[in-house]
């Protein structure tokens, strides 16, 4: 009897015990929802629109948004869509990512203190594509498709970079943290769109550029012999198909010429392959 009783008495402790730490965790998993994400390098951009809170309860614990001493305590988050206390909320406002986005709105909105952080932390990150986001803000903002335009030609210069002596002369050109611009179209960060919208985008993106066109076209031997002439036109200025609202290729032959020669000419080097097979035949 004794050994069962003490059984049944240890046997109610360990599940007293095991509901105190289960009870004990899920605390500890409640108050982390507010700071797991801070290692993850991206931003919410999903429509936000503000309604009432669906529970009595602050998202990152267990304190009560409405009591009968304090009142009303909750406060709506601009970036989460969610209510927090004041503990996790203290009225910082900041720029909301999918205003931006979705609206061209730079006013700052008031967030969480997690969102508050997680924003500042990846506000330089280039992790915002636009292509995906809303590929309509090109309408919306019709600048952006300038700096399109200017990310394009330098996509296309990268090729001369990454293969000339002075590789790394050039990169720097862009700093450490801005070489994304070489590598994709559509990627932007809050800072990107931030400095567009205060007009200092475009002038430093043509800077860079303008730099690269000089090196690749005057200043080294070696890019300028990757350049063209158009065998239509006979003209004696070499071209790069990073001018590639100038130039194409010919769909045949695939030689590079003048826009304005092909449309209005046969391609010099199709007419000359055409001779060779009939002589040939």
């Amino acid at each position: 009897m004794l050994a069962n009783s003490y059984k049944s008495n240890s046997n109610n402790n360990n599940n007293r015990t095991n509901n105190n730490n289960n009870n004990n965790n899920n605390l500890v998993k409640f108050n982390k929802v507010e700071h797991a994400p801070k290692q993850i390098e991206t931003l919410k951009t999903t429509i936000i629109v503000q309604g009432p809170p669906k529970t009595n309860f602050c998202v990152s614990c267990p304190n009560k948004l409405h009591n009968r001493t304090f009142g009303y305590n909750g406060r709506f988050c601009w970036y989460t869509g969610k209510y927090y206390c004041k503990k996790h909320h203290d009225k910082q406002s900041t720029l909301i990512p999918f205003k931006i986005l979705h609206e061209w709105d730079f006013t700052p909105l008031p967030v969480s203190k997690f969102a508050y952080n997680h924003i500042k932390v990846n506000f330089a990150n280039p992790i915002l594509d636009i292509n995906k986001i809303n590929p309509k803000l090109y309408d919306i903002v019709p600048s952006l498709r300038t700096v399109r335009h200017i990310r394009k030609t330098l996509m296309l210069m990268s090729e001369f970079i990454y293969s000339c002596r002075s590789e790394q002369q050039l990169l720097n050109i862009f700093g450490d943290k801005n070489k994304y611009f070489l590598e994709s179209l559509h990627i932007f960060s809050l800072r990107d769109l931030t400095r567009h919208q205060e007009k200092r985008l475009i002038p430093y993106l043509e800077s860079c550029t303008k730099k690269i066109f000089e090196h690749i076209t005057k200043n080294c031997q070696s890019c300028r012999g990757k350049g063209f002439f158009c065998d239509i036109c006979n003209n004696n200025q070499l071209i790069f198909t990073f001018e590639y609202r100038k130039v194409t290729r010919c769909p045949n032959c695939n030689t590079l010429v003048h826009r304005e020669c092909l449309k209005y000419n046969d391609c010099v080097k199709c007419e000359r392959i055409k001779r060779i097979k009939q002589l040939s035949s």
